[in-house]
């Protein structure tokens, strides 16, 4: 693809909105009449995965249901079996393979209650009023993304959002709302209210008709090559693509299917949910590293061991490492919660061999 027709990419929002402020984005923003937004990991970022949502709203209707807990699992795939049913449907019509959220779950309620016609429109309301509570709940707005909605409103630029979604457009707004992003916006479009989307393109094509726009004049903004980058190009809009959700929504989607596995990992879901919208993009990238990445498993280390004295009851535990003050520190309060106390000890072997190393390469000039 020639560079002129590929889209513009940034690594994080941030820098999207540092060069969307400075005189270099004047050429690319200045013959541009609409701009349009993908919404969920654009505007809008998850606490959790969108899986641990719609099991959520499972676990939900399986209790107004009467159905037993061990059964949400069941409940969860019928909604798939749901949502593929319906967007059947629409792709028999000569239309994309995409559903609204109230066609959806009426076919699920179907699924599970089949001999209850007179619960269905009850279920079907329960269904809806969850998922939109559960995705208030699990919603923030990007922290980096209100000063470019700012600039480009302040700029005479029509903003609108444009969705792969099978959310109706009035339940975005809602969401908006409730992040305070819904003064920017003039329109709407989302893929499961006309059952065309993004990934075929078709939705593009609808927004410039529906706009009466010529799409050179046209702006998109999102976070998935494919669908908001190429698609947008190959109808002639101009695309700009951020990157930054990629490794998150993996370890969102890593968290969500492990504590499936181990019912333990909830608690460290519940605290990554707790802590997402008050984590900031400012803080430094080795914190992020440590929190995020090296932390979990040390954690889970820490409290492995502490679980595997008490049962065994040592006489002394030591820690032989550069962190072994850092371990003995963890070790020791997770013991004070416990009856079971013993020695713990922390040699510095290896923390010693260093400094001596770094003090006679230092004396020795480097040799």
């Amino acid at each position: 693809m020639p560079r002129e027709f590929c889209p513009l990419n940034f690594s994080t929002f941030s820098q999207l909105t540092d060069w969307a402020l400075s005189p270099s984005s004047e050429q690319h923003i200045s013959d541009t009449d609409v701009v349009s937004f993908d919404v969920f990991d654009t505007l809008l970022f998850r606490r959790c995965s969108a899986e641990s949502v719609q099991r959520g709203v499972a676990a939900q209707l399986a209790l107004a249901i009467g159905l037993p807990e061990n059964d949400v699992d069941e409940i969860y795939h019928e909604r798939e079996r749901a949502f593929h049913d319906c967007a059947t449907i629409n792709r028999l019509r000569g239309l994309d393979a995409d559903a609204h959220l109230d066609d959806i779950n009426l076919a699920w309620v179907k699924r599970l209650v089949p001999l209850k016609p007179e619960r269905w429109t009850e279920l079907t309301a329960i269904a809806g009023t969850m998922k939109i509570q559960y995705e208030k709940w699990a919603c923030f707005p990007n922290p980096a993304i209100t000063p470019l909605l700012a600039n480009l409103h302040d700029r005479g630029k029509r903003l609108i959002f444009v969705s792969d979604m099978y959310l109706g457009v009035e339940i975005i707004f809602d969401l908006l709302t409730a992040s305070k992003l819904r003064h920017f916006f003039s329109a709407g479009y989302v893929s499961g209210v006309v059952a065309l989307n993004k990934h075929s393109g078709r939705l593009f094509q609808y927004v410039t008709e529906k706009e009466g726009l010529d799409a050179r004049r046209m702006l998109h903004i999102g976070d998935n090559r494919h669908v908001d980058g190429h698609r947008a190009v190959e109808q002639g809009i101009r695309a700009i693509v951020v990157r930054e959700r990629e490794t998150p929504l993996k370890r969102m989607r890593y968290d969500h299917n492990y504590a499936l596995q181990d019912r333990r990992w909830l608690g460290y879901n519940a605290a990554k949910f707790a802590s997402a919208a008050s984590v900031r993009q400012t803080e430094s990238e080795f914190y992020t590293l440590g929190r995020d990445v090296l932390g979990p498993p040390f954690a889970a280390f820490i409290h492995g061991l502490a679980e595997y004295c008490m049962r065994i009851r040592p006489d002394a535990v030591y820690f032989l490492s550069r962190e072994g003050f850092r371990s003995k520190s963890y070790m020791i309060s997770l013991l004070k919660l416990s009856v079971f106390l013993f020695r713990v000890a922390a040699i510095f072997a290896h923390l010693v061999w260093l400094l001596q190393f770094q003090r006679c390469a230092v004396l020795g000039g480097g040799r």
